[in-house]
């Protein structure tokens, strides 16, 4: 539901399309990004093992470049 939020999109061949693609443009695994779309579209977070304050700042630095923020 989410990543329908974020993509703006329900079709799911061009959903997962966009989300492959956003996910080699920050060069993070499509997992790491489905994790990310999970987490943002409930209330709660999932962190599967990962520190919570565990940031990588390269990504961070790549997902505001993907999105030209």
């Amino acid at each position: 539901m989410a990543a329908k939020r974020v993509f703006a999109i329900g079709d799911p061949l061009l959903l997962e399309r966009r989300a492959r693609a956003l996910a080699e443009a920050i060069s993070v695994p499509i997992e790491t990004l489905d994790l990310a779309l999970a987490n943002w579209g409930s209330g709660s977070r999932a962190t599967l093992g990962v520190r919570r304050e565990t940031c990588d700042q390269h990504a961070l630095e790549r997902s505001r470049e993907a999105f030209e923020l």
